[in-house]
């Protein structure tokens, strides 16, 4: 078939991802639109990568057309910064201007920076505003933040239309013909934005009898030819949690078949990126339902869609504190070949990174104790000062709080060093140690023993 566009018919040669590249699609096609109607789409395209922005930050998903993993800026709960998140990784999204005065013509600032790259954009910025900028004093002081709350801001009307745009695509690289044919005309109608329409629906009623995902935090695209029917489909799950459905149209006389596509938003590269199934049957087949927001209403107000974020949120902590731990496992490979002095200081030195991680086992140790016992719990005036942060001081906690930090460090350097001389010291436990249910128990006796000891006896 010649290559034209499936809206206007015209030339096609437009490299367009089949899924969106900003989302991780690694895969072109240059058979599907026109330039005028792939760059027509970029919008659409937009509105699915910003909604799932926070979530990309979180896995560390990579665009295609990207160096770095994408990141996130959220508002600090507690000290009202502005941070950005990406990964497991928490800094300043900009140079904070503590102080700015001007003393016999000479102005002095005192800021906060989160990084190299932050100091030296601001000097630049500086410069070119005509003032002359000498760094008088410099001070590395890791930041520290709650993180902020990550919320979901997924579907709305734009945002199911964008599902509809990349399952539209996605039909088109798979079945070129029917993509071509007029009984989608109403479908295309509605991805361009000219019309509005019942097509594409949150489904929470996903079908449980399909393969699993191949990959952990795969994206899935179902499409789907009913030839009972003639329904013309799909199913959509991104990161194997939220799902939709799509009801492109009917058309007669069409075989059935159903393609499976599993992509993987973290694979860096073809060919490991995606994995296709094709059946010569009609899997899972999307009927149209009477109330089209009945399965999202139905499974806010249950709290299904609250309980299937959170395991997202849950599982992609779980891959992240695993990450951590390899990196961490590889920063002390030559702790073997160091005597017990140099041992100790690359140990402290390589934890020392992950201040941000022991900060958050920390606050989950405190607000665990308090709530599974209520003594404890009347104890929060004495516990709570051990993760107060002070968005005054210059790490951003109190000294309490920074204290206290100290010891669970230290607590965790000792616990690793004797796993090291024990040969136990593998990627696995170092994982329990920063994030698990040990570490849990290594800090909580380190920072809330101290507390309880100055107890009176009762």
């Amino acid at each position: 078939m010649a290559r034209t566009c499936i809206i206007c018919g015209g030339a096609t040669g437009s490299r367009e991802h089949i899924f969106p590249a900003a989302l991780g699609g690694r895969r072109t096609n240059k058979g599907i639109y026109c330039d005028a109607h792939n760059n027509g789409y970029a919008d659409l395209a937009g509105i699915l990568s910003n909604q799932l922005e926070a979530i990309n930050a979180l896995l560390g998903v990579r665009g295609d057309h990207d160096t770095q993993p994408h990141s996130t800026i959220v508002t600090d709960e507690v000290s009202g910064r502005k941070v950005k998140l990406s990964g497991s990784k928490v800094g300043l999204a900009g140079p904070e201007i503590v102080i700015d005065t001007e003393v016999d013509g000479v102005r002095r600032v005192t800021g906060n920076f989160g990084n190299e790259r932050q100091v030296q954009d601001w000097i630049e910025s500086e410069r070119a505003q005509g003032r002359d900028v000498q760094i008088v004093k410099r001070q590395l002081v890791e930041q520290y933040a709650s993180g902020g709350n990550v919320r979901l801001m997924l579907g709305g009307p734009k945002g199911l239309r964008a599902i509809g745009y990349v399952a539209q695509t996605f039909l088109a690289h798979h079945f070129p013909a029917i993509a071509r044919s007029s009984a989608l005309d109403t479908f295309k109608d509605y991805t361009l934005q000219k019309t509005d329409g019942d097509f594409v629906w949150w489904d929470y009623e996903a079908p449980l009898n399909l393969p699993p995902n191949t990959f952990n935090f795969g994206h899935r695209f179902l499409i789907g030819l009913d030839a009972a029917s003639g329904s013309i489909y799909a199913s959509v799950s991104l990161f194997s949690a939220l799902h939709f459905a799509i009801l492109f149209g009917h058309l007669e006389n069409i075989d059935a078949q159903t393609v499976i596509v599993d992509i993987d938003p973290l694979a860096e590269h073809p060919p490991n990126d995606i994995q296709e199934r094709k059946e010569h049957s009609a899997l899972a087949v999307v009927t149209l339902p009477d109330n089209l927001t009945g399965s999202l209403s139905e499974a806010t107000s249950g709290g299904r869609a609250q309980q299937l974020f959170m395991e997202l949120l849950a599982r992609i902590e779980d891959r992240n504190r695993t990450k951590d731990a390899t990196a961490i496992l590889g920063q002390l490979q030559a702790a073997g070949q160091m005597d017990a002095v140099q041992r100790r200081e690359l140990f402290s030195t390589v934890l020392e990174e992950y201040s941000q991680r022991i900060l958050n086992l920390m606050r989950l140790v405190i607000e665990g104790a308090k709530k599974s016992n209520p003594a404890l719990n009347r104890l929060a005036p004495l516990f709570d000062p051990l993760v107060t942060f002070d968005p005054r001081s210059a790490n951003g906690l109190s000294n309490e709080a920074t204290a206290a930090l100290g010891s669970a460090r230290q607590a965790l350097l000792k616990q690793m060093l004797e796993d090291f001389d024990a040969g136990k010291l593998d990627a696995d436990r170092i994982a329990m140690l920063i994030g698990g249910g040990p570490g849990a128990f290594i800090v909580g006796r380190a920072i809330l023993d101290p507390v309880i000891s100055t107890l009176p006896e009762r």
